[in-house]
């Protein structure tokens, strides 16, 4: 399973581990609050400091122990059900990917409940609403692996942005088809002669954006 994770932790001699987030007032809710809870429960962080701001003008700052997120009177949830509903999802998964060294997507229309999951195929099965943000998946579980020398990463590597071109109409998203064909190429590139040779890291990468997130592949 691929874990990911962008959350800003800093310290100081009284805070030694908090996370930061940057959040409109007007604009917090309590699946808001859920998903700060979260980045720090499965980060371990202790604490978080929410810096208020509205419009880009600073408001105030609010101090909070994760561990006390819960049981704020406005946002109150339970981690108990949150922990038991996390577990259901997971055992649920081990049911559902049974397919070797694939990849899987699993994805929540925005104001339903319902999961649905999907595995990313070696052909164009999918449907277009589907096939970019799982080819996106593809290219940014890549991109983790675009530092190391290690073969089998790859390997893995590139087979990663194969299947992320396959899923991708080359009309429609070219630059990304031609930054994945370059990057496959990458993988391929010995640097050195004879039994020696390594495979070198390449000094340059390559960006796209899509639906506002930047990715290197």
């Amino acid at each position: 399973m691929l874990l990911g994770s962008d959350l800003m932790v800093f310290g100081a001699p009284q805070h030694p581990c908090v996370s930061l987030f940057l959040r409109d007032p007007e604009a917090m809710t309590m699946p808001a609050f859920l998903d700060l809870y979260l980045d720090n429960a499965m980060a371990s962080v202790p604490e978080m400091l929410i810096c208020w701001h509205k419009e880009g003008a600073v408001q105030g700052y609010m101090l909070k122990r994760t561990d006390d997120v819960p049981k704020m009177t406005s946002f109150a949830f339970s981690p108990e059900r949150i922990q038991a509903s996390g577990t259901h999802v997971l055992e649920w998964l081990k049911q559902e990917c049974r397919r070797e060294d694939s990849t899987y997507w699993l994805h929540r229309e925005g104001g339903q409940d319902e999961l649905a999951l999907y595995a990313a195929p070696d052909d164009t099965s999918l449907p277009p609403h589907v096939a970019l943000p799982v080819a996106m998946l593809c290219f940014r579980a890549a991109g983790r692996l675009s530092a190391s020398t290690k073969q089998e990463h790859r390997s893995r590597r590139r087979e990663l942005l194969a299947r992320g071109c396959n899923m991708l109409d080359e009309g429609k998203h070219w630059f990304l088809v031609a930054s994945a064909h370059e990057a496959i190429a990458e993988t391929l590139v010995a640097i050195g002669r004879g039994s020696g040779a390594t495979l070198g890291q390449v000094d340059s990468y390559h960006a796209a954006e899509s639906a506002n997130e930047t990715f290197v592949l």
